[in-house]
């Protein structure tokens, strides 16, 4: 409750007992203990006036509760937006928009794959990829961890099928069928992996036609340093696709579809 009171303070200009009591669903003297404990816990960044929570004077905010931190929670979507935010939505309103749907069309798929998640479970996968000419595998998979990039939800697994069981991505939508997998006996050498993030970097290149401050702006964006983007090897993929004029991939069916503009 210390950090919600922190960024309400620091975002909204105040925090009071009425914004405890509605983020966390708890009583008037639970949410008055609350601001009492961040007065005591960050004397450094709060102080009190009357009966409100303020940010001291001159004091920056913390980085959880930066502007940063605050896109960073929006990109999540609103699941207990004030919680998370120090927003009510009303003083707040954002928009998402997607013209891509995650659910598999085969109900009780995420959830079976939440629970072998949650239970270091195995699950065996009828999966179909957008490569060349490919069509629907059977796959045994260890699930590690739920991951979205682009507006695209997809599970981060080890592939089972494979020497040394791999961390490998599945799209969750090209997930045919999905059903729980129990092993006779414990797969020789497996050890259950935290997946770490490889590192990729692209070096990319100005188009020409960009003046002097949208190349600043777009470098801002993508973070460009010394004319190469940094990213996490599992977005490369999507990274290409949506900048780059050349094939992803050679073996890869892109894009999926044209479309067809009115005239």
């Amino acid at each position: 409750m210390v950090d919600f009171i922190v960024k309400r303070a620091f975002r909204a200009g105040s925090a009071v007992r009425t914004d405890v009591v509605r983020a966390f669903d708890v009583s008037p003297a639970t949410a008055s203990r609350a601001l009492r404990n961040a007065l005591e816990r960050r004397p450094d960044l709060l102080e009190k006036q009357s009966v409100r929570i303020v940010p001291k004077l001159l004091a920056a905010p913390p980085p959880f509760a930066s502007e940063e931190a605050l896109l960073r929670t929006l990109d999540e979507g609103d699941h207990d937006f004030l919680a998370r935010t120090g927003f009510y939505q009303h003083e707040l309103p954002v928009s998402y928009v997607s013209w891509r749907h995650s659910t598999p069309n085969k109900p009780g798929i995420i959830s079976l794959v939440v629970q072998s998640i949650r239970n270091s479970g195995f699950v065996r996968i009828a999966y179909l990829g957008m490569r060349l000419g490919e069509q629907p595998a059977s796959r045994i998979v260890a699930p590690l961890s739920l991951e979205q990039i682009d507006g695209q939800w997809r599970i981060i697994a080890q592939d089972m099928g494979k020497t040394g069981y791999p961390i490998r991505v599945f799209v969750l939508t090209r997930i045919l069928e999905a059903d729980e997998h129990v092993f006779k006996r414990r797969p020789k050498g497996f050890v259950r992996q935290h997946h770490i993030d490889a590192i990729s970097s692209v070096s990319v290149s100005f188009n020409p036609r960009l003046s002097k401050h949208q190349q600043q702006v777009v470098a801002a964006e993508l973070g460009i340093v010394d004319g190469k983007v940094t990213m996490a090897q599992r977005g490369l993929f999507e990274f290409l696709r949506r900048y780059s004029d050349e094939s992803v991939s050679e073996n890869a069916v892109w894009p999926p579809l044209y479309v067809q503009r009115n005239s």
